[in-house]
């Protein structure tokens, strides 16, 4: 079921946009404090790791109503749309892994780990059906807290893991479903894998302390060093700016330091680009491009603007962000890894700052966020203080 909707009679004329509090009973008021009256019956069974009840609780919005309905006689009742809403769960609870969206609209969930290990599994999810395929199996058991990459030519490459010195790479077949090994990286483990416009793909910087980059080609498959950056860091987690040049914020520095480094892949060269505020080590998540083309940097309760070389603070979310996904209207939401409230999302508006959104119906960390090419945002997986990692996965309708 791709949402949950619930049917209520309207009782009073409903501004478009308005938002009704679902409270434990089943009377809801509007924000013009006219009544709606809830119909109890089950809507969705319920899971091992769904704390509601059998009827749906929550925020909700109107579906697509006329501007103000002045109570016509044949609008009766009224479908009204929850934002978050369950998806199929995945065949085995996932943490650490990654889910990258392929040419073909489908996401490829790959590796990670549960209570039983690190995972070799794969599965795919079709957006239109709902359903998860499985589909080959990684060959090395090494991936966990890995990188992925859609290739140009719709291939994913999958770099490393937490505990995969050299890197163990590995390059993912759409086509037939199959994964092949591909040749090791021998820097440690990225963080974060950048798809260049030159076809090829950027890593640096590990668990441990590097000046070393390198890029792999795609059609060789093999990796290449490119030149040395300026100073060692590890942890990094670098961006792709609108120019076609890296960004590189965000990272462990052994003696401290604010400025930013700018990587040219058209001359193989390294810059300086401005100084940050803050300093943005392994808490902050990967950066994200805006459509603007300012960057954001999200570090728990500080956020950063990154505009041609100058850096500006922002309000952040006030609690420790896990994961960013880019919005088709340009807005950024955010998780929290905030144990108080694991359910919690922010979305960020550029000109606007954080504000708090509807919750998600279960509380997870360390979840993938992907955006989907119908505008909405899946979620899998993670785990929580109660259940461990998890399968479920919920999908976001903006």
């Amino acid at each position: 079921m791709s949402r949950r909707l619930l049917v209520v009679p309207l009782l009073a004329a409903i501004a478009l946009g308005s938002m009704i509090t679902i409270q434990d009973s089943s009377v809801a008021s509007s924000p013009g404090g006219s009544k709606l009256i809830l119909d109890q019956s089950p809507l969705l069974p319920t899971d091992e790791t769904d704390s509601h009840p059998s009827w749906v609780q929550g925020v909700v919005r109107l579906w697509n109503p006329p501007p103000l309905i002045p109570d016509p006689p044949d609008m009766a009742d009224y479908l009204l749309l929850v934002a978050w809403n369950r998806t199929a769960a995945m065949s085995l609870p996932r943490v650490d892994h990654t889910a990258t969206l392929l040419a073909n609209g489908k996401v490829l969930v790959a590796g990670g780990a549960n209570n039983k290990g690190t995972l070799k599994s794969c599965e795919v999810y079709d957006p239109v059906m709902e359903t998860w395929t499985p589909t080959g199996s990684l060959n090395s058991d090494w991936h966990q807290g890995h990188a992925a990459t859609l290739l140009a030519d719709g291939r994913v490459l999958v770099v490393g893991g937490l505990y995969s010195p050299p890197a163990s790479c590995e390059l993912y077949d759409p086509q037939n479903g199959t994964w092949k090994k591909t040749a090791y990286l021998y820097s440690g483990t990225p963080f974060v894998a950048l798809l260049l416009r030159n076809k090829s793909v950027f890593v640096t910087g590990g668990l441990f302390s590097s000046d070393r980059c390198f890029l792999f080609d795609p059609v060789t498959e093999k990796w290449n060093p490119g030149a040395p950056l300026p100073e060692p860091i590890s942890i990094s987690k670098p961006v792709l700016l609108q120019s076609g040049k890296v960004l590189l914020a965000v990272g462990v520095r052994p003696f401290g330091g604010t400025r930013s480094l700018v990587y040219d892949p058209t001359n193989d060269q390294w810059d300086y680009s401005g100084s940050s505020n803050l300093e943005h080590s392994f808490r902050a998540c990967p950066p994200i491009l805006l459509k603007s083309g300012k960057v954001l940097v999200a570090d728990g309760p500080k956020s950063e603007l990154f505009d041609n070389g100058v850096w500006s603070l922002i309000n952040g979310t006030g609690a420790s962000t896990s994961s960013l996904a880019l919005l088709q209207d340009g807005r950024v939401m955010g998780g929290n890894t905030d144990v108080s409230n694991n359910k919690a999302i922010f979305v960020f508006q550029e000109g606007g700052g954080w504000s708090r959104d509807e919750d998600m119906n279960v509380a997870r960390e360390n979840q993938t966020f992907t955006a989907l090419p119908n505008g909405k945002i899946l979620v899998t997986g993670g785990a929580n203080r109660v259940d461990g990692p998890l399968s479920s996965c919920e999908i976001y309708t903006p």
